[in-house]
């Protein structure tokens, strides 16, 4: 008999030969053997069973049907129109990196996602039916996989409210949605009391301290998805930075100019360390704060009393 090692490597060749020509029968065979598995009793139990706990009131539902009538009517008065796009796509290497992108695989062998964040479906829909003007709304599921097998993915409700526009370089999309949002928060006098402020940021200004802090262009994408995604403290973000190989000295630089927050003035201020200099990340910079101050004074004119704040990370 061949030896463990050696028959175990047979096989994966054998699946990896397969699953290489999506038109072989034996491709056809191997889907159609995953799709005839039959699903046990305490599987199909299990699947569901978080939805199932409390169900819902009626009391909660009324509540979110009045906060949905009250976004929707907030949304057309700005002009928005509902625009829902296909629940499923093709699996997208915009998710790659998260652990948590819900993945599934149809009769064919295709993967497919379930829609993680309500962005990425819209923008390959106006992408593909050239759409340049539009405002649209949407009120959907989003999806998250849980770290247990054989669970139901985790549902969450997500908001969107986007702007498309053929005016290049116009900030005044930016500002209507801080007024969108102020209008929001107006609308409930429970939210009144809580005294919410708005964060803003630019990628290019994080590009710009990223170039300032001497990380090289092709680690750039790494390092945001690093800093990005859910709030972490400073030890879980130098972990991840240490393992894209940046030295202690690099991330103690960065993550002392990323977690600066405060108004437009403070933050350019502070920024000076990078904007008095000369290159291309003062040119960032530069252009990043002159964005957001305009998109701030934008938002002023048209009414805007929320406390707004620079947040770069």
């Amino acid at each position: 008999m061949p030896p463990p090692q050696l028959e175990e490597a047979e096989q994966n060749e054998i699946l990896r030969s397969t699953i290489s020509d999506p038109h072989s029968k034996a491709y056809k065979r191997l889907i159609n053997e995953l799709f005839s598995q039959t699903i046990t009793s305490a599987d199909d139990h299990l699947y569901d069973s978080d939805f199932h706990k409390g169900g819902i009131t009626i009391k909660t539902a009324l509540t979110n049907e009045l906060v949905y009538e009250n976004l929707i009517r907030i949304f057309q008065k700005h002009g928005a129109i509902p625009v829902l796009s296909p629940f499923f796509m093709p699996k997208s290497t915009v998710y790659d990196k998260s652990e948590y992108y819900p993945c599934f695989m149809d009769h064919s062998g295709l993967l497919v996602g379930l829609p993680f964040d309500l962005r990425a479906p819209f923008a390959r829909y106006i992408a593909r039916n050239n759409i340049t003007n539009l405002k649209r709304y949407c009120i959907g599921k989003v999806f998250r996989t849980k770290k247990l097998h054989k669970l139901h993915p985790r549902e969450l409700t997500e908001c969107a409210f986007d702007i498309v526009t053929s005016s290049q370089g116009s900030l005044i999309p930016d500002a209507e949605i801080l007024i969108v949002v102020q209008e929001i928060i107006n609308e409930f006098p429970a939210l009144q009391s809580r005294s919410y402020y708005v964060k803003i940021n630019h990628v290019t200004i994080l590009r710009a301290v990223l170039m300032h802090s001497g990380i090289e262009d092709h680690l750039f994408d790494d390092v945001m998805t690093a800093l990005s995604g859910p709030k972490v403290d400073s030890k879980t973000h130098t972990k991840s930075l240490n393992s894209l190989g940046l030295s202690e000295q690099v991330i103690s630089s960065l993550l002392n100019i990323l977690e600066m927050e405060g108004p437009f003035s403070k933050i350019s201020s502070f920024l000076r360390c990078i904007t008095k200099t000369k290159g291309e990340a003062a040119s960032l910079a530069k252009q990043g704060l002159h964005e957001l101050e305009t998109v701030i004074n934008h938002a002023m004119s048209m009414g805007c009393k929320l406390q707004v704040k620079n947040k770069l990370l």
